[in-house]
């Protein structure tokens, strides 16, 4: 399947995900720059010719989902993702967990593809209370899907081309609206409706008591997005990419602090998984908090056949926002601290991700938070030092690159703790 040409252009889906992937890091794409790609469209168990819908109402189930895009900002667009087609189960249409155990590439950009992404203009800070607005907020809060309507400024066209983004989860086409309205009762978790609410208290603080409550990260994003937390005056729309990393940094910054204050891991432990051509190796190295994750991925350019990337953090944290693995870095972090957290240890950790060509369509960077998630949730493999440890990684590797950048497990070669110390 990844090397069947296109019947019009020619191209692959391999020669269609690296062009999808440079575009999607500066923003939305299409998976394929062809109108109706009958490759995209086949693979993805669409019909040859894209469906009219030739109306100006589009309603139907909210996953729930909502987006807030970045292009223009402080002016930005905001609106509910709905379905096209009418849905048997619409809280798939935006639950990564679920995707992550049961579907597969295709599926989830067909399943995505069929989400219009509505959006109607508003300004960041004091936003204008437009309907949009209002049933964006309305559709953040609620945990089931919601009815939903919206008018639209021209006739929608059914068209199966999924837009990527390197952040996001992929979508369908987006569509002007003129009007938007919720036509069902919300679902509104209690924990919600108070932290919402409570506009004195600041946006970390209100998230950090959701996710304590059981709130997901992914509802306590749509309501970042939305402007729902924070003080009252500081209170603004989040642009969807930016609000993603932003839950995550939140959220794992709190974490970090409460795994300080946990001893030191007794041994180091390698933990292993996939997910959809993405293989991660995980280290924890027993010593005190710190944190670094390098990515490899194929391209011909580079020497060895292998780019690398990788950021990095000491004890004290960092700084500035990461230069070269952007929003997986803080996707993964959390996944491994909720672990060092669930068995109340601290370590120096080390994520390896290899992104392979199975991985042929860029979803978002829930993958690497779900995929490492998951690896946590797994038997790890128990080592008498960290050298013995690193072998084992490399001999699991396609690339040996990473070995040559990653920094941390090069300390803990040369750095002896005292506690290593008095054992020997």
């Amino acid at each position: 399947m990844l090397a069947d040409p296109c019947s019009r252009c020619g191209r692959t889906l391999l020669d269609l995900r690296r062009e999808a992937t440079r575009d999607a890091m500066r923003g939305s794409a299409l998976l394929c720059s062809v109108p109706a790609c009958p490759l995209v469209q086949r693979v993805m168990g669409f019909p040859d010719t894209p469906r009219a819908r030739g109306s100006l109402e589009l309603h139907g189930p909210s996953p729930p989902a909502v987006f807030v895009g970045r292009h223009g900002y402080p002016d930005v667009t905001i609106g509910p993702l709905l379905p096209a087609t009418p849905e048997t189960s619409p809280g798939l249409a935006d639950s990564p967990a679920e995707w992550a155990k049961d579907l597969d590439i295709a599926t989830i950009l067909a399943l995505r593809s069929r989400l219009y992404r509505s959006k109607s203009p508003a300004r960041v800070t004091r936003p204008a209370a437009t309907h949009a607005l209002e049933a964006s907020r309305e559709l953040a809060m609620s945990a089931k899907p919601v009815e939903t309507e919206v008018t639209l400024a021209k006739p929608a066209r059914l068209a199966p081309e999924p837009k990527i983004d390197s952040f996001a989860a992929p979508m369908g086409p987006s569509v002007d609206v003129v009007d938007a309205r919720v036509v069902s009762h919300p679902s509104v978790p209690r924990r919600v409706d108070a932290v919402v609410s409570d506009v004195h208290v600041d946006a970390a603080t209100g998230a950090n008591e959701l996710y304590d409550a059981g709130i997901s990260g992914y509802h306590i994003q749509r309501l970042l997005s939305v402007g729902l937390l924070g003080e009252e005056a500081k209170r603004k729309l989040v642009p969807t990419r930016w609000s993603i990393t932003a839950t995550d940094d939140i959220l794992g910054k709190r974490m970090i602090e409460q795994v300080k204050q946990h001893p030191v891991l007794d041994a180091p432990l390698v933990f292993a998984g996939d997910l959809f051509g993405n293989y991660f190796q995980i280290l924890l190295m027993p010593r005190i908090w710190s944190y670094e994750m390098v990515e490899a991925w194929r391209d011909a350019s580079a020497p060895a056949g292998w780019m690398v990337g990788h950021d990095i953090e000491g004890y004290e944290g960092r700084t500035g926002y990461v230069e070269q693995v952007a929003g997986a870095y803080y996707a993964a972090r959390l996944s491994v601290l909720e672990h060092l957290e669930r068995i109340r240890r601290q370590a120096s950790v080390v994520v390896y991700r290899e992104i392979t060509e199975e991985y042929w369509a860029p979803l978002g960077v829930w993958v690497i938070r779900e995929a490492v998630r998951t690896a946590m949730e797994g038997k790890p493999l128990v080592f008498g030092d960290v050298q013995s440890a690193l072998r084992h990684m490399a001999r699991k590797s396609r690339s040996q690159e990473w070995l040559k950048v990653a920094k941390l497990p090069a300390e803990a070669r040369a750095q002896t703790t005292l506690r290593e110390f008095l054992e020997d």
